[in-house]
């Protein structure tokens, strides 16, 4: 069993029998709709301000392309786009992914 995070490195499930595989970022974008103050007193609205990203990338598993996406914590620093992501995916439903931690 491997400890799985679907929804970038938060909450956790665990998929039996995953399989790994690679998956190439292909678009990161900020979500500046989403503000988190790392301040409990800031001297503007932007002061201590930091934005989780969206990464998108695209996988294949039997020949067959697949995209998805996640977010990515604040606290670290996004990939790339054209780096390489490890996902985890259901051998049964191929579309169905997680992302690994590094």
């Amino acid at each position: 069993m491997k400890c799985l995070y679907p929804f970038g490195f938060g909450g956790a499930r665990v998929l039996k029998d995953g399989k790994e595989t690679t998956a190439t970022v292909t678009d990161v974008k900020v979500c500046w709709w989403l503000k988190i103050n790392t301040k409990p007193i800031r001297a503007n609205a932007w002061d201590g301000a930091v934005f989780p990203h969206m990464v998108h990338f695209r996988y294949t598993v039997n020949g067959v392309s697949y995209t998805g996406k996640r977010y990515w914590p604040w606290r670290l620093t996004p990939p790339g786009r054209g780096e390489e992501l490890t996902i985890s995916f259901d051998p049964a439903r191929p579309g169905h992914y997680a992302l690994v931690p590094r």
